[in-house]
């Protein structure tokens, strides 16, 4: 377990070193608001997980079957539930920064794409809590290192191609997909 952990942590932070690496301080600081922004929003879909989690694992002794349907009841249910939420936040918060922190507008389109980065996050949860239950370390570590792979040399590529921040953006939120929608769909 503590191997997952480093592993997402890697993955979460791969690209703040590439900026770090690249970029000013004043993009930096643009990407540090959009990913500040992130994980405070994060909040709300895990919170809906939590909310969710007994629902869902109280099937947990059930044949593999029964488990599923609900495990994937409820992701459907929460993945619509967290796109109402990202949708209502995706025109609030360019009012918010345009209003309380003019200076960081160029941070608007990058935290655009840090909430669509989260409809799955919350989903991940109970499918990788599921991987864990029927002993499948070895399929979750794999989950890890094929994203961060693959997002380090996408993160190259953007830097070397021009796409500044936003494209680091991108690639943040393809690594996060690749491995949501992975996970999501080998539980």
């Amino acid at each position: 377990m503590l191997i997952l952990g480093v592993l997402a942590m890697l993955g979460n932070t791969l690209d703040r070193l590439f900026i770090i690496k690249f970029f000013d301080n004043t993009q930096l600081g643009y990407y540090a608001l959009g990913f500040t922004a992130r994980a405070a929003i994060s909040t709300i879909p895990q919170s809906i997980a939590t909310f969710y989690a007994p629902k869902v694992f109280q099937y947990e002794k059930c044949e593999e079957e029964v488990f599923r349907y609900y495990l994937e009841k409820h992701a459907r249910v929460f993945i619509l539930l967290n796109a109402i939420i990202i949708a209502s936040l995706f025109t609030i918060i360019p009012s918010l920064i345009k209003s309380f922190l003019p200076s960081y507008i160029p941070s608007i389109p990058l935290i655009k794409v840090f909430l669509l980065s989260l409809i799955f996050y919350g989903v991940n949860s109970f499918s990788s809590n599921f991987l864990i239950l029927k002993k499948k370390f070895g399929l979750l570590y794999t989950l890890y290192v094929i994203p961060i792979v693959c997002s380090f040399f996408l993160y190259l590529a953007a830097v070397r191609f021009g796409f500044g921040i936003f494209g680091i953006s991108i690639v943040f939120f393809l690594y996060t997909f690749l491995y949501f929608a992975t996970v999501i769909l080998i539980s």
